[in-house]
């Protein structure tokens, strides 16, 4: 079904028994949201001005907009009918327009918008735009050439996603690109695996266990990888333990970004085999019991012996499975989640009764986990305070801290922050957003999510109001834990790299953006970085604001032509949307004379609607055809996915950091 016959099935299904569109069943139909713009696209449809408009003037207004979109756009202009539009016609359209696209201009700002149309339109300067000066001012606008030509069938109605599907060459093209650029990891979990099936086998065939039953061989050999994986749990979350690795030559062999994804691997290894070990050994029981007539119940084999200790562990597995499932960790209850993660405690405590032989496997982790406890608790008992707060767009709260003397770190590291005001034990991580050259303070910037950085925004925003600016903020005591490497630490290591960002997920880059021009400007020696793109979206036009002033500054001290700004704004459509067109060729002439984007300042143009990564992806490949490019992402878990596709087809080497 083509887009004019989704528009007249829509017509038909709200019209009614009348057959006729009010303007209220007009907006409904279409959706709407403007009321100025739904009331001058009414009023254009209904040729016969009765107040309605019928199927047969609904085609001929579709039709007719057509055959002469420029005509069209004209008479959404023209809101008195004369044939001309003066100042305050296009101021009062190009405001509804700018309302609806999520665009937020002050007076003076819209009114230098409708001063650059007028004067490249209105060449008699009889103080309005005919319809041939309107047409000429178009003109001077490449990319409204493009709006023109498209149809109003197509941008009157919701855009729909339609499914990409990939040839049979093409997939398998990717799955090699996968395996390319993911082969330490692929090496890794294939090592990974072996050794459970080696352990199992090895315990499964031992030359004791030949006479016992299928179900005993099972639960030994289960026992047998329980020890390996249960030594093995804790090493992926020993965080100071990976900062260290990723400073060392076993950074290149080890796929140590995926550390936290590896804990949860082995995590649902270990609850799988514990549950296989439990059946079998119930198993074992019944038929042993039977062979042997022993009247031995099952709850005397749970309780007794190793069978109590065995009950408890699966217990807490259990327990700590459920509790870490997303729906628990992820919507609002990761309270649950990490309370409940403690039984880890006296899981390894029941593991020492349970196995005889787990203190051989474990004892090397259990040691070093215990050290890296003892430092971390020694480096997070030292206080410090925040020293401002900023409550800024997007419910995202600005943070800077004092920074402790030996508060070293690197630019796009994180810790862990514990405000005692809000929780007396929970720490939570958060990635410092400042430089390391910044010697004073860190800043944090942190987005209220979940119950404590909410109840965390919601005190910092009352201290903020009733300072009002006269009185300084309180010695708010906080405590520190890090700080750790992140995944975009490697760019140091890149010659051209690529920093996507969504949201809040800028906050690693802000950090690194600043230091790399440090550094560039200290020539350090260290620094290999020849080009960075940096592409950050937004729903909407405040959540750009806590970070432009530094952008605006990166790229006013970017002499050696470092850095390449691109801004997006997925919340305004497209600019195939024909409400929008007055608006972008003002974005557009403003951007030509004066090579700076109305919206931030930066001499890239903000774009409207999402990036389109093929075209991104494809135009980088262009420009570095066989130099190695390095993509880092941080942002919504959603987008992922289709980036790292989009490098594996391009060749790039793509990093993710967790969000």
């Amino acid at each position: 079904m083509n887009n004019l016959e989704n528009l007249e099935q829509k017509f038909q299904e709200y019209a009614g028994d009348d057959l006729r569109l009010t303007i209220e069943e007009f907006q409904i139909a279409f959706e709407l949201t403007n009321k100025y713009l739904c009331e001058r696209l009414f009023h254009i449809f209904d040729i016969d001005q009765t107040q309605g408009i019928t199927f047969q003037e609904f085609q001929k207004g579709i039709h007719k907009a057509q055959e002469n979109p420029l005509e069209f756009a004209f008479q959404l202009h023209d809101g008195n009918d004369d044939g001309c539009i003066d100042k305050p016609e296009l101021t009062k359209f190009i405001r509804s327009s700018l309302r609806e696209g999520n665009f937020d201009l002050s007076t003076a700002k819209l009114q230098q918008v409708r001063d650059i149309l007028f004067e490249k339109a209105d060449t008699n300067q009889n103080q309005e735009i005919s319809l041939s000066e309107f047409q000429d001012l178009l003109s001077q606008s490449p990319r409204l050439k493009d709006i023109l030509s498209v149809s109003p069938a197509q941008w009157l109605q919701p855009t729909s996603n339609s499914s990409n599907a990939q040839s049979h060459p093409e997939y398998w093209l990717q799955r090699w690109h996968y395996v390319q650029n993911n082969w330490i990891k692929i090496l890794f979990l294939t090592l990974y695996s072996g050794i459970n099936i080696a352990l199992f086998f090895h315990a499964y065939h031992l030359t004791q266990y030949r006479l016992n039953t299928v179900w005993y061989r099972i639960a030994r050999g289960c026992g047998l990888a329980l020890n390996f994986n249960g030594a093995l749990i804790l090493v992926p979350i020993m965080r100071r333990w990976m900062t260290w690795l990723r400073k060392t030559k076993l950074n290149d062999y080890l796929p140590i970004d995926e550390h936290l994804a590896f804990h949860k691997l082995v995590g649902q290894v270990i609850f799988a085999l514990g549950l296989v070990h439990t059946v079998a050994h119930l198993n074992n029981h019944s038929l042993d019991t039977a062979a042997f007539q022993i009247d031995y119940p099952v709850h005397l084999f749970l309780f007794y012996g190793s069978g109590w200790t065995g009950l408890l562990l699966m217990l807490l597995l259990l327990l700590m499975w459920f509790t870490a499932l997303p729906f628990i960790r992820e919507k609002g209850k990761f309270n649950l989640f990490f309370t409940m993660h403690l039984a880890y405690i006296p899981w390894i405590v029941l593991m020492f009764l349970h196995g005889p032989h787990f203190y051989k496997w474990a004892a090397v982790s259990i040691g070093a986990f215990l050290v890296e406890q003892v430092i971390r608790y020694r480096r997070s008992t030292q206080q410090t305070h925040v020293v401002n707060a900023q409550v800024l767009p997007s419910q995202v709260l600005g943070l800077e801290i004092a920074r402790p003397h030996d508060f070293t770190f690197k630019a796009s590291d994180y810790l862990y922050l514990r405000c005692p005001q809000i929780s007396t034990y929970e720490w939570h991580p958060f990635t410092i957003s400042s430089p390391p050259e910044r010697e004073d303070a860190l800043s944090l910037h942190i987005r209220a999510l979940g119950s404590w950085t909410g109840t965390l925004y919601s005190q910092f925003r009352d201290f903020t109001e009733k300072r009002n600016g006269q009185t300084t903020l309180p010695k708010i005591p906080v405590y520190l834990d890090g700080p750790y490497h992140s995944p975009s630490s490697h760019i140091y290591q890149s010659e051209y790299a690529v920093l996507i960002a969504g949201g809040i997920g800028v906050t690693p880059y802000a950090s690194l953006l600043q230091s790399i021009l440090h550094q560039r400007q200290a020539e350090s020696s260290l620094l290999q970085l020849k080009k960075v793109h940096f592409y950050w979206f937004n729903r909407t036009q405040d959540s750009f604001e806590w970070l432009l002033e530094m952008l605006q500054k990166l790229e006013a001290e970017d002499s050696f032509d470092l850095f390449d700004l691109n801004l997006y704004l997925t919340g305004a459509p497209k600019d195939t949307n024909m409400q929008f067109i007055t608006a972008y060729a003002a974005f557009d002439l403003l951007h030509q004379e004066h090579q700076v984007d109305l919206i931030t300042g930066l001499k890239n143009q903000t774009q409207a609607g999402r990036p389109n990564w093929d075209q991104i992806f494809t135009q980088l490949k262009e420009k570095y055809p066989t130099e190695p490019v390095d993509v880092y992402y941080c942002g919504p878990r959603g987008l992922s996915g289709t980036l790292r596709r989009k490098c594996y087809h391009h060749k790039f080497s793509y990093r993710k950091e967790n969000f």
